[in-house]
């Protein structure tokens, strides 16, 4: 689990005799492995799970390109705006940013935000050309979600937006192991007290933990 420094949820390591306070918060990940979307707590524990699929027009479309309507870039990703987007077909109730969009929040920083990657819902009771529907239906590079599903995702990060805040998302192809990191694990995964970050403002990096050069 990433950690960050200037939250409210601590936990302590006693290293060479320093107490290092050491902040976490809450992350996604996104298994296509295992066609699941995780929410992982501050204390990385799983609190629920969604299905969820990057089904894309062009299965083969390079991730790392604008306009290739390939899969989302695999890596870490900040999470950005929520949009209400009603009863729209395409995208359900809510569009959840991928990618850092800047302190404006519609700024395209990396290649996530600039492909307009998401997540969301949409497509429940319509087909694609494969006949796949919900979370299934194809998208132009988004994650998509049931419509439930992610008003749960979406009313959990509103109750938690203070001390659980869910800043990231890592879209990986493997299947998730849910016993990575995490405070018994160490925030790098190997027991070491994690850094405090370089730029002092406790950011995600850009681009990612990896994905696209």
């Amino acid at each position: 689990m990433r950690t960050r420094f200037g939250y409210k949820t601590f936990y302590e390591i006693a290293r060479n005799g320093l107490i290092w306070v050491v902040t976490t918060m809450a992350e996604l990940v996104f298994s296509r492995e295992d066609g699941t979307m995780y929410l992982v707590d501050g204390d990385g524990n799983v609190v629920e799970s969604w299905d969820a699929a990057n089904n894309t027009t062009i299965p083969d479309g390079d991730p790392c390109t604008v306009g290739s309507n390939g899969p989302a870039p695999n890596g870490e990703w900040p999470i950005g705006r929520i949009a209400d987007t009603g009863d729209s077909r395409s995208n359900g109730p809510h569009f959840i940013q991928v990618g850092d969009s800047g302190e404006s929040g519609t700024e395209r920083n990396d290649i996530a935000r600039q492909r307009g990657i998401g997540i969301h819902g949409g497509r429940e009771g319509e087909p694609d050309g494969h006949g796949r529907t919900g979370h299934e239906h194809n998208t132009d590079g988004c994650i998509r979600m049931e419509n439930d599903d992610v008003d749960e995702l979406v009313d959990w990060m509103g109750d938690h937006a203070d001390d659980d805040a869910v800043e990231s998302i890592t879209i990986q192809d493997e299947s998730f192991n849910q016993n990575e990191g995490g405070p018994d694990g160490g925030g790098s995964g190997e027991g070491e007290p994690p850094l405090p970050p370089d730029d002092g403002g406790g950011s995600v990096p850009n681009p990612g933990d990896g994905g696209c050069d």
